[in-house]
């Protein structure tokens, strides 16, 4: 039994390469890096296994298990900083507060702003509130400024 574990997670290293062989031919190397992980983890199960086989060198199989873990949270640990700062709905990190601000009050019509919240609605999508004091012309007037803002 223990056998044909390894020769399917063999199989699995084999197409593994194939597929990096292939999206690094066509270019699609993000895609590869994941692959590459897959297959070092994979190897990494096969040879384990092996000497497990022929071994009495239990204590591997937990060693590498937690190195793999941690491998995975390492690969991961990106991914879930960007997926807890979207659920928290924090201000995107290539958004400068301060300048957003700094714009908005350069503006002739607009006299102060507070309230500023800016905040991710997605991984594309930026929303952004305030509150601000405009000085107030005409409000009759469809060419008044305020209405541009």
């Amino acid at each position: 039994m223990k056998i044909y574990l390894e020769f399917s997670f063999a199989i699995g290293i084999v197409l593994n390469v194939g597929f990096i062989i292939v999206e690094v031919t066509f270019g699609l190397l993000v895609n590869s890096l994941a692959l590459i992980a897959d297959a070092g983890i994979s190897f990494g199960v096969v040879i384990v296994g092996l000497v497990l086989t022929f071994t009495s060198f239990y204590w591997l199989d937990p060693v590498v298990s937690i190195i793999i873990a941690l491998i995975i949270f390492w690969g991961t640990w990106n991914l879930l900083k960007d997926s807890t700062s979207l659920a928290l709905e924090a201000v995107p990190k290539e958004i400068d507060i301060a300048g957003v601000e700094k714009y908005l009050t350069s503006l002739q019509e607009v006299e102060s702003v507070h309230h500023l919240h800016i905040w991710a609605m997605s991984t594309t999508e930026t929303a952004l509130t305030i509150h601000a004091t405009i000085q107030i012309e005409d409000p009759g007037d469809p060419d008044c400024k305020q209405n541009h803002i």
